[in-house]
């Protein structure tokens, strides 16, 4: 969804950074809006009421505490988008991995 005229001109009194990362997050949600689907591609689909679903093309780092006993992340962020990598060679970490591969 593009920023409309108005929601540009809001943005004059917005500190340089916080406009930069405005531009990014219009430009990943024109990005994901072009992949958008109508289900989920995963087999076993968490129930989301609002979700949004994409084709599963792009790659992203998330940054995380640790995982939760449940399999979960806990306290996720966005880092960014990365092209190192195609969505197909993606597989889930699952806890422990960093210490399985150190030993």
């Amino acid at each position: 969804m593009p920023v409309s005229a108005s929601v540009t001109d809001l943005l004059g009194g917005v500190p340089a950074g916080e406009r930069a990362a405005i531009r990014r997050a219009t430009r990943l949600r024109t990005r994901l809006d072009r992949l958008e689907r109508g289900r989920s591609p995963f087999a076993d689909s968490p129930r989301e009421r609002g979700a949004h679903w994409t084709k599963p093309q792009l790659v992203a780092e998330i940054g995380f505490t640790e995982w939760t006993d449940d399999g979960k992340l806990r306290h996720p962020r966005f880092i960014g988008l990365r092209t190192d990598k195609p969505a197909k060679k993606v597989v889930r970490e699952r806890p422990g991995d960093e210490a399985r591969k150190s030993s």
